[in-house]
């Protein structure tokens, strides 16, 4: 049987790192980069993905303002169209 004075034996399981970098309990690492001086902060990277992601929503932004800004002309000029 176990020693009762003798500390218990657990096991570490480690999960994938959290969203924004959350490190284990001394705080996250936005925080220290808010912290720190604008000149110290490191530039983030320009990849491809980054790029195609902006564009992507860059468009879905344009359609979808171009749509409303539509649907709301069509109501607006509704009586100027004939029923013909």
């Amino acid at each position: 049987m176990a020693d009762p004075q003798a500390p218990p034996k657990y096991k570490l399981y480690r999960t994938r790192p959290r969203l924004l970098g959350r490190r284990d309990g001394d705080g996250s690492v936005l925080d220290e980069l808010r912290e720190a001086p604008p000149s110290k902060r490191p530039r983030r990277r320009i990849t491809v993905g980054r790029v195609v992601k902006w564009i992507v929503l860059a468009l879905v932004a344009w359609i979808g303002l171009s749509v409303v800004l539509f649907l709301i002309s069509a109501q607006v000029n509704q009586d100027q169209v004939s029923a013909d």
